[in-house]
């Protein structure tokens, strides 16, 4: 600071410019960063939710399977004495109900997966913004008009396409969201 108020007014003032002109270059890289961070606290906030609902999950299985063997133990016991039907009926039974969580459980896996993915094309989304500064600088600069028109239509036609990627992933994310809640 004091070095800056040692300068000459017209020296302080350009290093004011300077430094205004930083600060706002750096703006989009900042909202960018807090959009990825607000996307990210909510991935983790959901990805606990999961993670809680996984281990009940696992908690209720193993009980499960404790049971099982039990039943299975009684089984042994009550062959000697003749009572092996009614215990099978309640192994099937358990057996069903295993096979049905498991299912249920892969099919979490599979969604968690999809919306890893999703959130990953997210945020290479978010680099759509980049690509519009490129575009105004590049149609502001028209120091080559011929080459600067090919380069803006290549950068459209690349906004269009994280456009849609952007659009598709929103949707599949909120299809996620939908199916996870239920």
């Amino acid at each position: 600071m004091q070095q800056l108020l040692s300068q000459p007014q017209h020296e302080r003032e350009k290093e004011v410019v300077l430094m205004r002109r930083s600060m706002e270059e750096g703006k989009p890289a900042r909202r960018a960063s807090d959009v990825l961070c607000l996307s990210l606290a909510n991935e983790t906030h959901q990805l606990r939710r999961t993670l809680t609902s996984t281990a009940h999950m696992c908690q209720h299985l193993t009980k499960c399977l404790d049971e099982r063997q039990h039943a299975q133990r009684n089984v042994g016991e009550r062959k000697h004495t003749g009572g092996d039907t009614s215990v099978q009926s309640v192994i099937e039974e358990e057996n069903r109900l295993l096979k049905q969580k498991v299912t249920h459980v892969e099919d979490l896996n599979a969604k968690w997966q999809r919306y890893d993915v999703s959130r990953d094309e997210y945020v290479r989304g978010l680099h759509l913004e980049e690509k519009i500064n490129d575009c105004a600088e590049l149609a502001a600069s028209r120091t080559a008009p011929d080459a600067a028109r090919e380069w803006m239509q290549i950068l459209e036609q690349q906004i269009l396409a994280y456009k849609d990627d952007f659009m598709s992933e929103r949707a599949d994310r909120e299809r996620s969201s939908t199916l996870l809640d239920s």
